[in-house]
């Protein structure tokens, strides 16, 4: 046990931008997240997800959670940014915090510095990994009814290529 990990039931807490109250769900953020939860629950490891009540009004919520209760944080998909992201580091000081699939677009960034593991699928100076998303597992069939595009996130800068996505 190295000196980030405490002693007692080890309990993992999912957390992305899906989680704030002020944050996004897209499908692959929702996606990538199935993914670590069919890997968690293969290892055996007891976890719980946060929601914002605006996206799972039902869910556990940031207000719900006493931090007490994880050993760990992992923060999944989207970007590593923001002052949302920077307080998770001060609120979860005691776990032992890992991204997992995000994109890092400042490595010197308290959003990204906080982790004590970050397991980027894009960062500046890397080839680019396949998204989480993509090992998702099947979720039954459902009908699509359209698609929603997001025209733009501040955070992603001259990298955005939302626009190009847009036009099709």
């Amino acid at each position: 046990m190295d000196g980030r990990e405490r002693p007692g039931p080890r309990k993992v807490l999912l957390t992305g931008w899906f989680s704030f109250r002020e944050g996004e769900a897209a499908a692959g953020d929702v996606l990538a997240l199935r993914r670590v939860e069919e890997v968690l629950r293969g290892a055996g490891m007891a976890y719980d997800v946060v929601w914002s009540p605006g996206f799972r009004p039902e869910a556990l919520h940031f207000d719900d959670v006493r931090p007490g209760d994880y050993s760990h944080l992992v923060f999944v998909c989207g970007p590593l940014h923001g002052p949302q992201v920077e307080e998770l580091h001060r609120r979860f000081a005691h776990c032992v915090r890992i991204a997992v699939g995000t994109s890092v677009i400042d490595p010197d960034g308290a959003a990204v510095t906080g982790f004590h593991r970050v397991l980027a699928r894009d960062a500046p100076g890397t080839e680019p990994s396949e998204d989480l998303a993509a090992r998702a597992p099947d979720a039954p069939a459902r009908p699509v009814v359209g698609v929603i595009l997001a025209h733009g996130q501040r955070e992603y800068g001259e990298q955005s290529r939302h626009g190009q996505v847009a036009q099709g």
